[in-house]
């Protein structure tokens, strides 16, 4: 075993026993007893102190057999994905000029968070109202929306900026169309 491994286990070993530590130091025995420390080392445990654990950070014992949850692993990590997917979604529709009323319906976005979001990505500030849509793009809008009829509910940011697009008009004239379609109770009008 080289001095690298020898390192990693001493840091996980000393954070193992910090938090087994912490534990017993709370009242927590349950959490203690869980990972699977026996009963008649909970009395040690309460003994060790922070200088202890420093002196543990650097040795080459293996004191722990780790065990991993593949299935709440596997959750954990597709929540991630779910995360890192909706702030790429978010990025690629604010480089596409989608208004802050299209990301607080879709992501439940405020203002201050929809300034601060395009702030972060170097984006000016809108000016003003936007321009009314043509009559054209309107048109465009109505097909591409009726093309895409049967997901329109789950449409994604990329679905979006194509549908932009094919309009040939920003997200930002577009979104109140959109609006102007939905009646209060979310359905099309």
């Amino acid at each position: 075993m080289d001095r690298t491994n020898r390192t990693r286990e001493a840091r996980l070993n000393s954070a193992l026993l910090r938090y087994a530590v912490e534990c017993v130091a709370d009242g927590d025995m349950a959490s203690v007893r869980r990972m699977g420390f026996p009963p008649e080392m909970l009395s040690r445990l309460s003994e060790v102190r922070l200088q202890d654990l420093r002196r543990l950070e650097t040795s080459k014992a293996i004191i722990s057999r780790i065990e991993v949850n593949a299935t709440a692993l596997s959750r954990l990590l597709s929540h991630l994905d779910q995360e890192r997917n909706r702030e790429q979604d978010i990025r690629m529709l604010l480089q596409a000029g989608a208004p802050q009323a299209m990301m607080r319906a879709l992501y439940g976005m405020s203002s201050s968070d929809y300034t601060a979001a395009r702030r972060a990505l170097g984006l000016s500030a809108s000016s003003g109202r936007p321009r009314e849509a043509t009559e054209a793009e309107e048109q465009r809008l109505m097909r591409e929306l009726a093309r895409r009829s049967e997901q329109a509910e789950s449409l994604s940011a990329t679905d979006w900026i194509e549908i932009a697009d094919r309009c040939g008009a920003p997200l930002r004239v577009l979104w109140p169309i959109i609006q102007g379609w939905r009646a209060p109770d979310g359905k099309e009008g």
